[in-house]
């Protein structure tokens, strides 16, 4: 496909964020599933679907201009970049397949790329600084779908100009069918995959990680990393995403949800959380399951929303989901979630939660959060994800959502991106004992 004309997209700031510590909230137009990259000399690279399409701010994320839009799209949004090099790819409207798009020169120019076919979901791509190669994971079959035979890892070491299937990343076996990949490289080349597996092509039972030391050509260190809590609420899948990162030769971060039974003020709560566990031998081992956000302010966000809450109806229990993350050429590590924890608003009269944006920061342990976005009040954000990239000047997130929206699945929306100043950080202040 070739160029097209850019045109410059209205962005606005929100007044209603005044108070928050963000330092700018646009809107980049309508989109779903934003997926950010920053290149740490003032572009930032954001693609999103229906239709799929990249923009380009050339000025640290204060403004953006659409640079291509993609043909034959459905969703899933992933991109991945090395220098000037940037590769987007997004499964196809018919969902027989990947289709990959490469730009040699920063996102003005793309052709198509060749990628794996058949009936594949969740695909996301991530580089190795150490080779140059781009890595590809997707699973075969998907929930609501034919169900999954695998999640299998695929290779480039054209500058993603053509993806080569070369093993699968998991060792499970009916009934437990692994769905929804992963993937993180460190920058020694060792390649990490985390996925979450289900026995019922509908509910999350579990996440799991596997790791490759030969380039993706085999994988080893199998383990489950947590088993979901299902007596405590509902892990059906769209609400049980998780998220992987690395840093430097051994660091891993994977994050997942699950249910915790947490006592406030005498009474028992089972809010839905944003969790993590910490490797720092390369995926050998990994530190014990904890919270993403401290007790304390778990409890007070329990407290908020039951004191904002104005029904039992359309989940009324606080709500951590849909966890992203980055880490940021300071080492620091930056975590996105939604939140619920202003209660619920009216819709129609009827009781639907307010969702909101949060971030936090850390590596081993993570600090409490602030507040990103305004409130809106909507029966679920959007799905299916949002993102997060940091470079040394500033921090961004970008996520869509519908307000006012009574519907369980919306995939696209009004397109944010937000922005904030990114101070260095000391990490050892929140290392583990």
């Amino acid at each position: 496909m070739g160029f097209q004309k850019p045109f410059l997209l209205c962005l606005s700031l929100i007044p209603s964020l005044a108070c928050c510590q963000w330092s700018s909230v646009l809107i980049a137009g309508d989109g779903g599933e934003p997926v950010l990259q920053t290149d740490g000399n003032g572009r930032v690279y954001l693609a999103c679907h229906q239709d799929a399409r990249i923009l380009l701010s050339s000025d640290w994320g204060a403004s953006f201009s659409l640079k291509q839009s993609f043909p034959s799209s459905c969703c899933d949004m992933s991109l991945a970049r090395n220098g000037e090099n940037v590769v987007v790819t997004y499964l196809s409207a018919a969902m027989n397949g990947v289709r990959s798009w490469v730009s040699p020169d920063g996102g003005n120019n793309f052709s198509a790329g060749i990628a794996p076919s058949g009936p594949l979901d969740r695909q996301w791509t991530a580089f190795d600084p150490s080779s140059g190669s781009y890595y590809l994971t997707y699973s075969k079959g998907y929930i609501g779908g034919p169900p999954s035979t695998g999640v299998f890892m695929a290779k480039s070491q054209d500058a993603g100009q053509n993806f080569v299937e070369l093993a699968r990343t998991d060792i499970e076996s009916v009934p437990n069918l692994p769905v929804d990949p992963y993937v993180a490289v460190s920058s020694t080349g060792t390649v990490y995959s985390m996925f979450a597996t289900t026995s019922n092509n509908d509910k999350i039972d579990k996440f799991a990680f596997s790791y490759s030391t030969d380039g993706a050509a085999s994988f080893q260190g199998h383990q489950t990393l947590a088993t979901t809590s299902q007596a405590l609420g509902s892990t059906q899948e769209r609400w049980m995403y998780g998220w992987l990162t690395a840093s430097g030769p051994s660091y891993v971060l994977a994050l997942y949800v699950d249910y915790k039974q947490i006592i406030v003020d005498q009474v028992e709560y089972k809010p839905l959380l944003v969790h993590y566990r910490v490797s720092s031998d390369g995926g050998q081992s990994f530190s014990a399951a904890a919270t993403l956000t401290p007790v304390s302010e778990i409890e007070n966000a329990i407290r908020s929303f039951e004191a904002n809450r104005l029904g039992t109806v359309n989940y009324p229990y606080y709500i951590q989901m849909q966890p992203v993350a980055c880490v940021d050429p300071y080492g620091v590590v930056h975590v996105a979630y939604v939140d619920n924890r202003d209660g619920q608003g009216l819709i129609s009269g009827i009781p639907n939660n307010i969702w909101h944006v949060r971030h936090t920061k850390g590596k081993y342990n993570f600090s409490g959060s602030q507040r990103v976005s305004a409130s809106t009040n909507q029966r679920r954000p959007n799905l299916d994800f949002m993102s997060i990239a940091a470079d040394s000047a500033y921090v961004y997130v970008s996520w869509s959502q519908l307000p006012n929206s009574t519907l369980d699945w919306n995939f696209t929306g009004n397109l944010f991106v937000a922005r904030k100043a990114n101070l260095p950080f000391k990490v050892t202040t929140f290392l583990s004992n």
